[in-house]
């Protein structure tokens, strides 16, 4: 895997990420590949599901969708 994305929490749950691009803090959309304003009702349009890789360890590659050079921030969330 390359360019990925990585958080420790205890193992046997779901985590998912969410990209924000820091210039406008739009976020990233995956059916898409495009960043919007967020928006509660698409949140599951956003969430990139996050792989245990064991000992709670998880991982996930950051999406290759997005190819423009710029400061992103990763949010990670437990899925309830």
């Amino acid at each position: 895997m390359a360019n990925e994305i990585y958080a420790k929490y205890q193992s046997g749950f779901i985590l998912d990420a969410y990209i924000f691009r820091k210039t406008d803090d739009e976020v990233f959309i995956q059916t898409t590949g495009s960043f919007e304003t967020w928006i509660d009702g698409n949140v599951l349009t956003y969430d990139i599901p996050m792989t245990d890789q064991g000992d709670g360890f998880y991982s996930v590659d950051f999406p290759t969708a997005i190819t423009t050079e710029c400061n992103y921030r990763g949010v990670i969330k437990l899925r309830l």
